[in-house]
């Protein structure tokens, strides 16, 4: 992970050019890290693609020249979305933070008849994987995806996963059955208390997999965590060597 202070910019990053960094990123630059003219960052666009860029200004808008370019996601190719329970807004921004950070690729809220009342807004979610993919040196952002009611829709070509501690396999178990990783898998977890039977024998029917997570009582998002780091330990990045760094180059952007 790179030691630069590491911000966000939302477009184009073309070796070569400068580009003015959003009020927000600018004064967090400015201000808080107390950047200068001549220091070095690194710049990422949320879609895989990071820039290395040195501050050019400070006064008023906050510019960056863009030195070398790269695609460099630094997520998992496997895709886990994790389905989650509304939970008390602390809880539920906890998971979402540490779930970014180990690599899941997307979230959706949903609610079932023990979801808690409330929520949290969208704009503090987007805040919060921001700030988390800027900690870990993740470059493209998790998908934010919109809340759904039970019963919960499987994308085609994903396994789904839920989350029971009265399921007669563990998490553990079904991972080592597969000699390989399905295409995606959506997990759902329950909120305090789990899902009710009449929930969980819904997903059953519906195709979805029922495992458990070992003898304790976990609260929903201890379950999240620890589910996420199973399943991307199994078939995602976590535990591996660390890859390139990505090709740097000095031409335009390309896509990832």
């Amino acid at each position: 992970m790179s030691r630069r202070p590491r911000v966000f910019h939302e477009g184009p990053l073309v070796a070569g050019s400068s580009i003015d960094l959003s009020t927000e990123e600018g004064r967090h630059l400015t201000r808080v890290l107390r950047l200068r003219p001549g220091d070095e960052v690194e710049v990422f666009d949320g879609l895989g693609g990071v820039a290395r860029g040195e501050v050019l200004e400070c006064e008023g808008e906050t510019r960056v020249r863009l030195i070398r370019h790269a695609q460099a996601p630094c997520v998992p190719e496997f895709r886990l979305t994790l389905a989650l329970c509304g939970l008390r807004p602390e809880r539920f921004e906890w998971a979402v933070q540490k779930a970014t950070e180990l690599g899941v690729a997307a979230f959706r809220p949903v609610s079932s008849r023990r979801t808690e009342r409330g929520g949290v807004r969208a704009s503090r979610l987007e805040r919060i994987v921001l700030e988390a993919c800027k900690q870990c040196g993740r470059n493209r952002l998790p998908d934010l995806l919109e809340p759904e009611t039970l019963p919960l829709a499987r994308p085609r070509g994903a396994e789904g996963w839920v989350l029971d501690g009265g399921a007669p396999a563990s998490l553990v178990d079904r991972l080592e059955e597969g000699s390989s990783a399905p295409e995606a898998l959506i997990l759902a977890i329950g909120p305090e208390g789990g899902f009710e039977t009449e929930e969980t024998a819904r997903f059953v029917r519906d195709g979805w997999t029922a495992v458990r997570l070992g003898p304790r009582t976990l609260r929903a998002e201890t379950a999240a965590l620890a589910a996420a780091t199973l399943v991307l330990g199994r078939w995602g990045d976590l535990g591996s060597e660390e890859g390139p760094p990505g090709r740097w180059f000095s031409g335009p952007a390309r896509p990832s």
